[in-house]
């Protein structure tokens, strides 16, 4: 099973910011199982989805719902921050969480443009 650098490094990138977001967010409110679970998901159907092992239809689609995640994650961040959650180094974590959501979704558009130009 091979990941593309294009698909797997953007969601590296989410992960870690939003894991370190969120793990001072959640620290005793949610149980540390379900925050692994949440944060995760995304990173983890990115990386054992793919072309080859699955119809090109469900990849697009997995992925598709994996970029989503991040990007609702990133706007729930987003949300917090606005209310006045402000941990250490929150701008490193803005940062690798917001280029790794538009670069998955950049991906994701590209990978349909490629497509449309096939099927032309």
């Amino acid at each position: 099973m091979w990941v593309r650098p294009s698909v797997l490094f953007p969601a590296i990138f989410s992960t870690f910011g939003l894991t370190a977001f969120y793990s001072e967010l959640w620290q005793s409110k949610v149980p540390p199982w379900l925050a692994v679970t949440i944060l995760t998901l995304p990173i983890g159907t990115v990386v054992l989805v793919q072309v080859g092992d699955f119809p090109v239809s469900i990849v697009r689609l997995v992925h598709f719902v994996a970029v989503g995640m991040y990007s609702a994650l990133a706007l729930g961040m987003e949300i917090m921050i606005l209310r006045g959650f402000r941990p250490d180094d929150l701008v490193l974590y803005r940062i690798m969480t917001h280029l790794g959501w538009t670069l998955g979704w950049a991906t994701i558009l590209r990978q349909a443009q490629a497509l449309r130009s096939n099927e032309e």
